[in-house]
């Protein structure tokens, strides 16, 4: 994973966490949104890996 990649993570987090109902915390919701981005990149990943 690239430093950018990481920022744009953690900035998606941050976001997430503060667009939650009245800024209270919601794991399920936080845990759904970084697994969508995983395996959004790992897709980006196998993308590029295929088309060599």
């Amino acid at each position: 994973m690239t430093t950018n990649l990481n920022k744009q993570q953690n900035q998606l987090l941050i976001e997430t966490y503060f667009s939650t109902t009245s800024n209270k915390f919601d794991f399920n919701e936080w845990a759904s949104e970084v697994r969508k981005q995983m395996i959004a990149s790992l897709e980006k990943r196998r993308i590029k890996r295929d088309k060599k």
